[in-house]
């Protein structure tokens, strides 16, 4: 007997409106169980609830009533949350970034390793058809790429549960018939698929049990075969004989059952259209999403790639790092410091040189401004009057004195005298500023 995944027992959900009066009854004692190997097809019409217990499945939504587990845990627990792949049906990914650059972030949030993002990305994108755009942003994506793109990173965990709301829906025919062949494959292996679509053929394909809902009731639960099955016909399929033999076997079949009918098989459109682009393929590009390479290595579980409790990778991580070679061959270097320490004294003490060139060189207003910024504005007041001398002004030449004798003010002086002026002034406006102000107060108190 297989292990039972999900069961559900007489849920229902209510949505209720801002004074918490129920709207809508989504959901209706809703009872069913999905076994490990299963892929369970989930139809009905649009408002059914199908999108609404997928989102209780996940734990995204709190049933109002009844009882769900999902592998034997509560929907939220974290790690039956790992082992879930979600196909949304509107897939919104960042769309400022590349495809290689969305499946690497889903998968450090998976905390994988990352030669195994790296090795699973390749073949996914691979798989989808998108590994020649593998470096475009999201952004320049097709609906029907982004759709491609959701099913790539809802596989990067290689999940045992996989829930896909309308996987199909914006997938051209080749998009299709490679998710259809993809569930196929993962049933095989013991996967559980919980499929939903309008597109009943698809779901016929590939569905082992279907649970149809209607008015957020279940109104049907059992194995495909047995629900689609019409015991009151009987085909007959053979290779086709001579023409005579079925002149002969049309007359014989007529005369026993009247109501018989004889008629050639017909190739399906689908078939014949996966057939035009096959042939296609081989001769022309495309820069829209490409047939597929098949299902990645991984999924199939035919590849070296084991599941990830089992990687020895995972257990490696905890591990001293090994020294890097490139570390090693550095070191001889450091121990030949003693030797070079003579010159680099001497690039010290030429720099040493440089610097003190550099000062002289500096105009006299620099250095003036320098020492004022570099401490408070009344410090440098008070030292600047206690040291500056009083400012000689320039005496004119007078008829007796000889041409060209003239006492200029020293113009470091001068900058000094400037600079105290102007904190004087600062220092007045200040206080004429706070007259003002109590001025002010005292009329508005009278």
């Amino acid at each position: 007997m297989s292990e039972i995944l999900i069961k559900a027992s007489n849920l229902s959900k209510n949505f209720k409106d801002f004074w918490g009066r129920t709207k809508v009854e989504a959901l209706r004692d809703v009872s069913f169980e999905l076994h490990s190997g299963t892929v369970l097809g989930l139809l009905g019409p649009n408002g059914a609830g199908k999108t609404t217990l997928m989102k209780i499945i996940l734990g995204h939504l709190y049933p109002t009533n009844g009882i769900i587990s999902v592998m034997g845990k509560h929907p939220s627990d974290v790690e039956a949350k790992s082992k879930i792949g979600y196909v949304p049906e509107r897939a919104t990914l960042y769309k400022h970034l590349t495809a290689t650059e969305v499946l690497k972030f889903f998968g450090e949030i998976l905390e994988l390793p990352s030669d195994i993002i790296k090795s699973r990305s390749d073949q996914l994108l691979d798989m989808v058809g998108l590994h020649h755009a593998k470096n475009r942003l999201l952004g320049e994506f097709s609906h029907g790429m982004s759709k491609r793109m959701g099913i790539a990173q809802a596989l990067l965990n290689d999940p045992d549960l996989l829930l896909l709301d309308e996987p199909t829906a914006g997938l051209d025919p080749l998009g299709c018939r490679e998710v259809k062949d993809l569930i196929l494959i993962l049933s095989e292996r013991g996967k559980t698929v919980l499929l939903t679509s309008h597109l009943l053929a698809d779901v016929e394909d590939v569905s082992d049990e279907l649970l149809m809902i209607y008015g957020g009731q279940v109104q049907a639960n059992g194995k495909s075969a047995d629900l689609l099955s019409e015991k009151d016909m009987l085909q007959i399929t053979m290779p086709r004989p001579k023409q005579e033999i079925v002149n002969k076997l049309e007359k014989t079949i007529s005369e026993l059952a009247p109501d018989s009918r004889f008629s050639s098989p017909t190739k399906s459109l689908e078939h014949y259209f996966l057939d035009i682009v096959e042939k296609a393929s081989k001769t022309q590009d495309t820069y829209g999403a490409r047939m597929g390479a098949g299902v990645a290595d991984y999924l199939k579980n035919t590849g070296d790639e084991t599941k990830i409790s089992e990687q020895p990778q995972v257990e490696d991580v905890t591990k001293p790092a090994e020294k890097d070679p490139v570390v090693e061959q550095e070191k001889p270097a450091e121990n030949k410091l003693e030797e070079t320490v003579p010159e680099k004294e001497e690039v010290k003490e030429a720099l040493v040189v440089e610097e003190d060139k550099s000062e002289e060189s500096i105009p006299v207003k620099e250095v003036v401004v320098e020492e004022l910024v570099s401490r408070p504005v009344e410090a440098k007041a008070e030292e600047l009057k206690k040291e500056v001398p009083v400012p000689v002004k320039e005496k004119t030449v007078a008829p007796d004195d000889p041409p060209g004798e003239v006492e200029l003010v020293d113009e470091q002086q001068e900058k000094k005298e400037f600079i105290i002026a102007d904190d004087e002034a600062d220092k007045e406006k200040e206080t004429e500023s706070e007259i003002d102000e109590d001025f002010l107060n005292n009329l508005m108190q009278k």
